[in-house]
């Protein structure tokens, strides 16, 4: 079966603060659904993190229990006091597709805002580097910090070309401190920058 993702922003305890729903944005809720550079959903979690160095994870539903508790991350963050609203309110309909990303444009990141930096791993990745396939790159900070994948269907799998990228670095940022900035200078120059290769 599919398995659902959501964004969880954490506490530096791993506590939920806010998450986000997909369908809100009228993505659907895999993670290859919703993971790539052009998609709002993903550029509205963006916007919590620009100049706001925050803790976070892609959170799977087939994801491991916590520690000592019989539920994941996913579950315990299902409470709606989590939830970013639906940023239009009730009375635009996330399904109208059109006026909804117009509305939403102000609000969401721009393209600008090119560089992920993971401040407890001192890395950083430039998100123009990733693939091109036809107009169409995936965007890293969903698969650097998911939890759960290769559970699921519509969870990433390598290029049907053989060509596989470094899938090392599916999740590795999982539950850190991300921030997104828009210049080179911003990130401290003992960082080390990664290269997102990974396509489909």
């Amino acid at each position: 079966m599919g398995q659902y993702y959501k964004p969880v922003l954490l506490t530096k305890n791993n506590q939920p603060i806010k998450t986000f729903n997909a369908h809100d944005f009228g993505s659907g809720l895999k993670l290859m659904e919703h993971s790539w550079r052009l998609n709002s959903f993903v550029r509205f979690v963006e916007k919590y993190l620009v100049y706001k160095p925050t803790k976070i994870v892609w959170a799977g539903d087939y994801a491991d229990n916590e520690k000592d508790m019989d539920k994941n991350l996913y579950e315990l963050a299902e409470d709606d006091k989590y939830l970013i609203n639906h940023p239009l309110g009730e009375s635009v309909s996330q399904y109208d597709y059109t006026k909804f990303n117009k509305a939403i444009k102000p609000h969401i990141v721009q393209l600008r805002f090119k560089y992920l930096v993971n401040h407890d791993k001192k890395e950083f990745v430039n998100k123009d580097k990733a693939p091109n396939n036809d107009g169409w790159q995936i965007h890293a900070l969903p698969l650097l910090t998911c939890e759960g994948n290769d559970r699921g269907g519509g969870d990433y799998r390598p290029a049907s070309d053989g060509t596989k990228g470094n899938v090392g670095l599916i999740g590795a940022w999982a539950r850190d401190t991300i921030e997104v900035v828009s210049c080179k200078r911003d990130i401290p120059k003992d960082y080390t920058e990664i290269i997102f290769d990974l396509s489909e």
